[in-house]
């Protein structure tokens, strides 16, 4: 079964193509994984694009707002990742690489956050 982002064994741009023709190639493959991800993988994990771009919309004014007038920095950044996927978790709540992804956003922004790299 085909999965996004599986790539050949040895398809990379630096060791295995060289000059113009090896990169239409990449470009290529990568169109055509992206054409796939979000034409049956993605939309049959999370549902309409729409709907799930108006939510994340929706949360992510929300915490704008929470944050004021501070400039935003890396550590909301990760607040924005973790948005993004709680959308897709609500979408579909089974689909456990949406709660790996919240944790690994949320463990990184805290990280971020106490190191003094929040705006």
């Amino acid at each position: 079964m085909r999965r996004c982002g599986a790539w050949p064994s040895g398809l990379r741009a630096s060791s295995h193509f060289n000059g113009l023709k090896g990169k239409i190639v990449i470009r290529s493959k990568i169109l055509d994984d992206a054409g796939f991800c979000i034409i049956r993988d993605r939309a049959d994990a999370y549902g309409s694009a729409q709907v799930g771009f108006d939510a994340i919309a929706q949360v992510w004014a929300a915490l704008d707002q929470a944050r004021g007038d501070r400039a935003r920095g890396a550590a909301d950044v990760a607040a924005f990742m973790v948005a993004v996927k709680l959308v897709r978790a609500s979408t579909n709540p089974g689909h456990v690489d949406s709660w790996v992804d919240i944790a690994g956003f949320a463990a990184l922004g805290g990280e971020i956050a106490t190191e003094g790299g929040a705006a």
